[in-house]
């Protein structure tokens, strides 16, 4: 956020950052295990110079925009989320972790939130994500695993207090949240587009896509009536009137790239740059 032309990118096994807004890039990660395989990375929104890798080896934090790592976890995870300078949350195989202390001490936080009824084994915590007017807000995804009956359930988690308690919410997939308005929420659960305006306590569906499935929801951080829609085989599609219509926006994406669009990201210093994140590989770019 301190630095728009920097950007930083994680491939398998490789961290890889370019100082010139994309058009070079380099390998860097002194100190990260060789097979640390790489499933997130963040910037703190406080300290431009702070940076966490998390993946199959735990998680590292580097102080020095990546030069120099230590771990703060050993345990696999799959997502962080920073809410203050010393609370940080970790998705992990097993649940949802918390620190207070920097990452020097970890505590599992979800198990005890949701109600016995729903306490399993089994569980993973996929993605979090602070709500951008209230980062101690956080909503997250989650999947249960029943032995008997053999499924899964995949479902929204949130949190109002800094990750310390949790509610479960509906079944949903990802979800996109309004930069303004941290009542308005959008989700997708297969091939349908929800909205609230409540947030999260009703619903509505606002969008169906026949026969292709949606992985992934976002909404500009600058004009909360932008909406994109990553899916598993139209590529991206917009929505410039807060989800009323609809248009696809694939000029310039590989063929192979329309497979899915698994992550959107924005850059914090110009307005309309769009970055797209195909399943099968590469990074692309586009200005709306």
């Amino acid at each position: 956020p301190a630095a728009p032309s920097t950007f930083y990118a994680a491939a398998g096994f490789h961290l890889y950052r370019s100082d010139d807004g994309g058009a070079t890039w380099g390998v860097f990660a002194a100190g990260l295990n060789r097979d640390f395989g790489i499933r997130d990375l963040v910037l703190d929104r406080r300290d431009p110079d702070l940076l966490y890798a998390v993946g199959l080896g735990g998680i590292y934090r580097s102080r020095d925009r990546g030069e120099t790592w230590a771990r703060l976890l050993a345990q696999d995870a799959y997502t962080l989320v920073t809410v203050d300078g010393r609370t940080l949350l970790a998705g992990t195989g097993t649940g949802l972790l918390r620190s207070t202390d920097a990452g020097r001490t970890w505590k599992e936080v979800l198990q005890a939130s949701l109600p016995r009824s729903v306490r399993l084994p089994q569980r993973n915590v996929f993605w979090l994500k602070n709500d951008p007017a209230a980062p101690s807000t956080i909503y997250g995804r989650a999947s249960e695993y029943r032995l008997v009956p053999d499924q899964t359930t995949t479902f929204l988690i949130r949190s109002t207090d800094g990750g310390a308690t949790w509610q479960k919410l509906r079944d949903f997939y990802t979800l996109g949240i309004s930069p303004r308005d941290p009542n308005t929420l959008y989700a997708a659960y297969f091939y349908d587009v929800f909205r609230s305006t409540n947030g999260g306590r009703t619903w509505t569906v606002i969008y169906h896509l026949d026969g292709t499935t949606i992985s992934e929801v976002e909404v500009d951080p600058f004009d909360p009536r932008t909406i994109y829609l990553g899916t598993n085989g139209e590529g991206v599609l917009v929505s410039r009137d807060g989800g009323a219509t609809w248009q696809p926006a694939n000029a310039g994406l590989a063929r192979q790239g329309r497979q899915e669009i698994h992550d959107f990201s924005f850059n914090p210093g110009v307005p309309g740059l769009v970055y797209a994140l195909p399943l099968e590989g590469g990074l692309y770019k586009a200005e709306f």
